[in-house]
């Protein structure tokens, strides 16, 4: 989406997005980083200060308050929003944009903080126009609709896109795509194949991440079929059909989904899908913990979305819950590593994951979790959390997971 300038009728050339909680009063903007030289081809989103301002300015009409911002990029997503929050130098949230005299400094105290944010530098700071989510409330209901008018902006049409950019392709196809990617480089690779950079899907190899689309347009280059676009870079077309093929897909705006979506099903029989154990696993690599939360139902990405604990059966939101391997990862064999929905259950962080992986509690025969520690050794806070679970039935034990939770208890034992 981009925002029309006020005195022509070209577009501010920045980036981004618009997110509106139906029926509700928030909503945010998110706005795609800006980097690259000025002048050069590889630039991207030169005017996101310009932009950034114009947004605040023209949302002042409509009598809004910006309650939060923070960085959004994939390379903070294992931060913690209060370590990815921009505080806004002298003021602190909520800021009624009604109430705002210069705008140009409030967009300054907004991007120079920035830098600081999950940048490695000691000295100086890093990019200080990096992805990052601006979220504001209204005083009345608001739709994306009514903030896409007053705001100016424009977003280009579905029905000018083609659809079904990964048809005809083959696993192979992207094999050999994924094969150049890795000789060439990412910049060579996007210039070879005149291909866009990733802002919305890529593509997760073992520890590699390579943009999505790019990688759909070189296949279809191997594959000898037409490159003419533009083309739709949605879910429906890029994430969605990769997945289909056995690839891990990241979506950068939904950094909490599993690679191979929200759905547990997707993560069964991994090797089989993936062309198997080794190919499995490598695919994996670091990103094991988001395929072990997909299987467990708890990659959704959706903030609103709850589940239970496994050993304590309380509600909670899913950033709250963590995939916990029931057999030590580094014990166990890569065929226990891929037997995901067995292997690993959700645990809450209010203590019960605490408690399983450092051994004070373990899950005997039938579910019934048990003490693995002589109860003068525990400190009293930890038995206060533990006595109203001892003697109950974990709702996380199951039949198939038994033999895991007995190597967990042998562990812990000795």
């Amino acid at each position: 989406m981009r925002l029309r300038r006020a005195d022509t009728t070209d577009d501010i050339d920045a980036d981004f997005e618009i997110s509106v909680i139906d029926g509700s009063h928030a909503f945010s903007l998110t706005i795609e980083s800006s980097g690259g030289a000025t002048g050069s081809a590889k630039v991207r989103n030169p005017e996101y200060p310009l932009l950034l301002e114009e947004a605040l300015r023209r949302l002042s009409s409509l009598d809004v308050e910006l309650i939060d911002a923070f960085v959004d990029s994939r390379r903070v997503a294992q931060l913690s929003t209060a370590e990815r929050r921009i505080h806004v130098d002298g003021q602190l949230f909520p800021i009624r944009l009604g109430g705002v005299e210069d705008f140009g400094l409030l967009r300054r105290g907004l991007t120079r903080p920035q830098g600081h944010i999950g940048s490695a530098r000691s000295v100086g700071g890093g990019n200080q126009r990096k992805r990052a989510t601006f979220a504001f409330r209204s005083l009345t209901p608001t739709t994306r609709s009514e903030l896409i008018r007053a705001l100016g902006a424009t977003e280009p049409s579905a029905r000018e896109r083609r659809s079904g950019i990964a048809a005809g392709l083959s696993e192979a196809h992207l094999e050999a795509a994924i094969a150049d990617w890795r000789q060439l480089g990412r910049d060579r690779f996007l210039a070879h194949y005149r291909a866009p950079s990733a802002r919305k899907y890529v593509v997760v190899d073992g520890d590699d991440e390579m943009d999505a689309m790019a990688l759909i347009l070189a296949a279809r280059a191997i594959a000898g079929l037409d490159l003419e676009g533009p083309w739709r870079g949605d879910r429906e077309n890029v994430a969605d059909p990769l997945r289909r093929l056995g690839f891990g897909v990241e979506d950068l705006g939904r950094p909490a989904e599993g690679p191979l979506g929200p759905a547990p099903e997707n993560y069964l029989g991994l090797a089989e899908r993936l062309g198997g154990t080794d190919v499995a696993v490598r695919r994996m690599g670091r990103r094991e913990q988001r395929f072990l939360r997909g299987a467990l139902g708890i990659a959704t990405g959706d903030p609103n979305a709850v589940a239970s604990c496994g050993m304590c059966a309380r509600i909670f939101p899913h950033g709250f819950l963590v995939a916990a391997h029931i057999k030590p990862r580094h014990m166990c064999s890569d065929a226990e590593r891929l037997d995901l929905p067995h292997v690993g259950w959700a645990l809450c962080v209010a203590g019960c994951d605490a408690l399983f992986e450092q051994g004070y509690l373990g899950v005997a025969d039938e579910g019934r979790i048990i003490g693995l520690r002589p109860r003068a050794t525990v400190p009293a806070a930890l038995r206060d959390l533990m006595e109203p679970l001892l003697g109950s039935r974990a709702p996380g034990w199951s039949s198939n997971r038994a033999v895991y939770f007995e190597a967990h208890r042998l562990r812990h034992r000795g």
